[in-house]
């Protein structure tokens, strides 16, 4: 039972949309046409993982060594085929953490030789 999931009435690929709870207004189930639409209080400009991406290496270049191999959102790895699909209500983003590879080595056993993106949704 595949449903279509609408945010605002525009169709969205759902599993890769981080929304913020808290801007939820309501949410309306249409069964007979298999139709999921969210609607938000204020609607959000959504940004994509990869300018979230490039920002973090932007704003911390002299402390890193430009190289963020591993995403993980919510405490999930994110594949390197997603990256390019997944998006963000700014609002939704908690908490944006660059782990360098010095401590990534020191807590994680070293996972990767780069750094790593964490991001904590609310």
């Amino acid at each position: 039972m595949n449903f279509d999931i609408l945010v605002d009435s525009n169709k969205t690929d759902f599993k890769n949309l981080y929304l913020n709870k808290d801007n939820i207004k309501k949410t309306t189930v249409d069964k007979k046409n298999k139709v999921v639409n969210i609607f938000q209080k204020t609607q959000s400009e959504f940004i994509k993982l990869n300018s979230i991406y490039q920002d973090s290496l932007n704003s911390n270049s002299s402390d890193l060594n430009n190289k963020i191999s591993l995403i993980v959102i919510n405490g999930i790895p994110i594949m390197e085929s997603e990256k390019s699909k997944i998006l963000f209500d700014q609002s939704a983003i908690n908490e944006l953490k660059i782990i360098d590879a010095e401590i990534n080595s020191q807590i994680f056993c070293r996972i990767t030789d780069d750094n790593i993106l964490i991001i904590n949704t609310k």
